[in-house]
């Protein structure tokens, strides 16, 4: 399971986070991001105990694609073992597709202090910005965003056996946009608890469209 905090599920439907088995096609999907990654010049080897994407070349000015340089740290975090920590230093960062896919080795943090941006180049999506599956044991923190920048619709959102807990009582957050309401949402057995002596969290909507299944009924706005 993925234990998200409370900033991260805030800046998830954004993000278009998706939670689910690895099909086939995830896996195809995963091996050709992996070899356009490898196959862009300049960008460095993942050097040892490094996992800073600034590190392996990516610029935070919001215009270079930094997609190469964030697939290379999460393969290297994923196929080390122990505790690996991803980190998105300060800047604004331009990506692509991401498809951070497991089963991985290790327990994982991304540490997202800058902020990912969504290119606004359509064809840069199969299907969605960023999607986490079979993952167990990550964790996002930090202070950052993860911004699609209006690119993107948001549809077909799916948040999946997610378990763990929050800072705030507002677990969950989807702030969609007026003129792109988010349409399909689904929460799944997502069971989030306020850290404090009153574990009752709730969750919060704006031009959301969707529906809860199983545990996720008790803090759903959909």
């Amino acid at each position: 399971m993925a234990f998200i905090s409370s900033a991260a599920m805030k800046a998830a439907v954004a993000a278009l986070l998706v939670f689910a088995a690895v099909s086939p096609a995830a896996r195809a999907v995963a091996a050709e991001a992996e070899a356009k990654a490898k196959a862009v010049g300049g960008a460095p080897s993942v050097p040892a105990g490094s996992l800073d994407i600034a590190q392996l070349g990516a610029k935070g000015d919001g215009k270079s694609d930094s997609t190469p340089m964030v697939l290379k740290a999460w393969k290297h975090a994923c196929e080390a073992t122990g505790q690996q920590k991803i980190v998105i230093p300060k800047g604004n960062y331009l990506t692509g597709a991401l498809d951070l896919v497991g089963p991985c080795k290790s327990s994982i943090i991304i540490r997202l202090d800058g902020n990912l941006l969504g290119t606004g180049d359509l064809n840069a999506y199969k299907r969605n910005w960023i999607e986490i599956q079979n993952v167990d044991n990550l964790s996002i923190n930090g202070h950052g965003t993860i911004d699609g920048q209006g690119a993107l619709a948001v549809n077909d959102v799916v948040f999946k056996n997610i378990h763990g807990t929050s800072n705030t009582p507002e677990a969950i957050t989807l702030n969609c946009a007026n003129n792109l309401p988010c349409q399909g949402v689904q929460l799944i057995n997502v069971d989030i608890k306020y850290n404090r002596s009153d574990n009752k969290t709730m969750s919060v909507c704006k031009n959301a469209i969707g529906k809860s299944i199983g545990m996720a009924k008790e803090l759903a706005c959909v």
